[in-house]
């Protein structure tokens, strides 16, 4: 049978089921971890993770998802599941990162941009720093829903709230950066 015609439910529920062995099992693992993984890792640097958080991030993740498989509820999605998971593995990483800070100094020397990249850095670094900035609860949505592409229904989900909330907090968190590009023009 072809994993790539099955859901992700159906290879979660093959992962589980007693009656396939321990290769069929891998092989539906492994195809999970390869349609999540890029999601994931764009997940994890939208957060503000270094390349090696993101990758322990992830890693635990999947690690959580293999250990755990049984706890998968039916009815739910793959998706919002691993994404609860993986948003849970980044909280803990970036409480444990809370005390370092790195500055565009230090990406340019490290990285020896030219000038004009250093410009766009710094944008592209304010822009992430007034999304960073903002409340947790407006934050979490507008990452969730702008960088994971994910629908409102998914991002309820994840932080256990409700759907109109997850709208009403995506619509504050547009709000208040438009705010403050209005404030600096």
């Amino acid at each position: 049978m072809d994993l790539k015609n099955l859901s992700d439910e159906d290879l979660i529920y093959k992962i589980n089921s007693e009656s396939e062995t321990e290769l069929a099992k891998e092989k539906c693992f492994k195809e999970l971890y390869l349609r999540f993984y890029p999601q994931a890792f764009r997940f994890c640097l939208y957060y503000g993770l270094k390349r090696e958080d993101a990758l322990d991030s992830i890693q635990e993740s999947f690690m959580k998802v293999f250990y755990y498989s049984s706890s998968f509820k039916k009815g739910k999605r793959f998706k919002s599941w691993f994404f609860k998971i993986l948003y849970n593995k980044i909280n803990d990483k970036l409480v444990e990162l809370s005390r370092k800070n790195i500055n565009i100094d230090d990406i340019k020397d490290f990285y020896g941009y030219e000038s004009n990249e250093i410009v766009s850095l710094q944008n592209r670094e304010f822009l992430f720093k007034l999304i960073y900035d903002l409340p947790k609860h407006l934050k979490d949505c507008l990452l969730m829903y702008v960088f994971q592409e994910m629908d409102s229904a998914s991002i309820a989900e994840v932080l256990g709230i409700s759907e109109r909330h997850v709208r009403n907090r995506i619509k504050e968190a547009i709000e208040v950066i438009k705010k403050v590009f209005k404030e600096i023009k």
